[in-house]
């Protein structure tokens, strides 16, 4: 059964990879395909990606924020040292992309829910729950809305994010 569905996500995959929609860049058309459940696009901005997945009940955008401090190679600071000086700069990001939420949640019908958890990676999520992958029939209408979502938001996010190097 897992091969089954690891197939279908790769067929899924290898469509939506190919898929292009009038005024949007498929910012995953470079990718390779996978029967993963999900891709990722880095945004212009290091440690900031636009990530696409497939659930059974629906498909979701998602914002991750996971940088990686710049440590010189010869550094002795512990993994943990790393990996507060990395929290530290997710979590800066992440609130300063909250506070402009409103730029970026301008742009889609869908609530952006805007998530942080113990661990050093901060995501906003936009999940919509009217498609599912298995359903094969849906796909044109998953690949433009996916292209689309994904491209508006790693827009919106990189034009935030200007603002956020200046200050």
């Amino acid at each position: 059964m897992n091969k089954a569905k690891d197939e279908l996500k790769k067929q899924f995959w290898n469509q939506f990879i190919q898929a292009r929609i009038s005024g949007y860049e498929n910012i995953y058309a470079n990718n390779s395909t996978t029967s993963k459940k999900g891709i990722v696009k880095q945004t212009e901005f290091s440690g900031v990606s636009v990530y696409v997945n497939l659930n059974q009940t629906s498909v979701n955008v998602t914002l991750v924020i996971y940088s990686n401090p710049e440590v010189p190679e010869k550094s002795k600071l512990s993994k943990d040292e790393r990996n507060a000086i990395s929290l530290e700069q997710n979590i800066r990001i992440f609130e300063y992309l909250q506070q402009n939420s409103n730029e970026i949640q301008k742009h889609f019908s869908e609530k952006i829910y805007w998530k942080e958890s113990h661990y050093i990676r901060k995501t906003a999520i936009i999940s919509n729950d009217s498609w599912q992958y298995e359903k094969q029939s849906e796909w044109d209408d998953i690949n433009a809305y996916l292209i689309k979502t994904s491209y508006l938001l790693k827009e919106s996010v990189e034009k935030a994010l200007l603002n956020f190097e200046a200050s």
